[in-house]
């Protein structure tokens, strides 16, 4: 369960066209309630765009919270705070963020597992989406879907962001998930879940939570014995 997003002070999100896109009915909102909407907005982007990455690679996931993962038996739950960058340098700071011109996001991220009411700190990382490429051409048509159902389950805003926007954002989400899915795949608690074919124009199932899987039983030590040689049947001359 991916959960949201902690913001430092220094990253803003600023997109005028999704402003103006999700802000008709009341186009004089105050300045630090429309920053505040499309930070909103640009959060519940991120924890789809790893909740997307993390059903790529065969793994149930969902958005949640601590609250709703205490309901689950076995969960990995997924938290981060957005900063700046390490690469930023002080007199860059006011340019920290997405959209008009910002950029140097970066993720802390700690991955938390839930099993029978304990909660223990597993593993922690951070991520910025330097280098993440999303899917382009015909799988871009899947993973659009897949982003559509996980920001459905999160009742987010209708509205898209804008591309500048978007993109950013998205790669940092995608990367967040790569990195939850390789690591809980490396300790084998994820429950790894072949893709089902759909129907022409049927929307994708919602996403699951991360289920942990029982131990399995030992395997039998005992081999089957190997099967005799065929015999070679004699030639005629």
């Amino acid at each position: 369960m991916v959960a949201d997003f902690v913001v430092s002070p220094e990253v803003i999100a600023i997109d005028r066209g999704y402003s103006l896109r999700h802000e008709k009915p009341n186009p004089n909102l105050p300045i630090l309630d429309r920053n505040k909407r499309t930070m909103d907005r640009v959060n519940d982007e991120i924890i789809a765009a790893a909740v997307a990455s993390l059903r790529e690679a065969g793994i149930n996931a969902e958005a949640g919270n601590a609250d709703a993962v205490g309901l689950r038996e076995d969960a990995l739950l997924v938290r981060g705070r957005l900063r700046a960058s390490d690469k930023v340098k002080p007199a860059q700071m006011n340019n920290v963020g997405f959209g008009n011109g910002r950029s140097n996001v970066a993720a802390d991220m700690t991955i938390t597992r839930v099993s029978s009411g304990r909660k223990e700190q597993v593993f922690a990382f951070a991520a910025d989406g330097v280098g993440r490429k999303l899917p382009t051409g015909k799988a871009a048509a899947a993973y659009n879907a897949a982003m559509a159902v996980a920001l459905a389950a999160q009742n987010s805003a209708p509205e898209k962001l804008s591309p500048d926007v978007e993109g950013p954002v998205r790669r940092l989400g995608a990367s967040i998930g790569d990195k939850v899915a390789a690591f809980a795949k490396e300790k084998g608690w994820a429950e790894i879940v072949q893709p089902q074919p759909e129907a022409q124009g049927e929307a994708p199932q919602s996403a699951e939570q991360v289920k942990l899987p029982q131990p399995k039983p030992a395997q039998s030590s005992a081999a089957r014995p190997a099967a005799p040689p065929p015999v070679a049947e004699p030639k005629n001359e």
